[in-house]
């Protein structure tokens, strides 16, 4: 079975974030597998077994903790591929913090076909802030530059603040 891009899935998916985005839930029920899908958020503590389980948490909730996180989700590509009745869904993107900052972000959604149509069997997001630990390379990607970086403490995909000092990026990049 060969792998292929596919334009359905690509709309599947923005349709998808318009859901979101539009807090129509009806349209994320149908949409979601049955049996025992999977959902992931950014935080590691944001796992979600069963249908009952991602569906129980809604479009109204995610915009909730957003909000009051001060962050909005900004996605600008799409990618998909399917292979006979399995395919998957990369968008790439940001969270946009208060100060107008970001964090770049990812999401991937697993689907299968089920009764003719496309649905949602896994899904899960995860930030890309964490590769700020990892190199000086890393804190520049973000978008800072010659001053402090500064990934900030109280939404749930960030836990604890981290900051890098100029001085620290130069002890990294040695």
């Amino acid at each position: 079975m060969t792998i292929r891009r596919s334009a359905e899935l690509e709309e599947f998916g923005r349709r998808a974030r318009q859901a979101f985005e539009e807090r129509d839930n009806p349209w994320l029920e149908e949409h979601t597998a049955s049996g025992d899908v999977l959902a992931f958020g950014t935080d590691p503590g944001e796992v979600f077994r069963g249908r009952d389980a991602v569906l129980g948490l809604t479009a109204e909730d995610i915009a909730e903790i957003n909000e009051r996180a001060g962050i909005t989700v900004e996605f600008d590509e799409t990618e998909a591929y399917e292979a006979g009745d399995a395919g998957w869904i990369v968008m790439h993107g940001r969270f946009v913090l208060a100060d107008g900052s970001s964090i770049p972000v990812r999401s991937l959604i697993v689907v299968v076909r089920e009764d003719g149509e496309w649905k949602a069997g896994m899904g899960a997001s995860e930030n890309l802030c964490t590769r700020l630990v990892v190199s000086c390379e890393s804190v520049l990607e973000v978008g800072v530059e010659g001053c402090e970086a500064l990934v900030p403490a109280g939404h749930r995909a960030f836990p604890v603040a981290l900051v890098v000092s100029d001085r620290e990026v130069d002890e990294l990049t040695g």
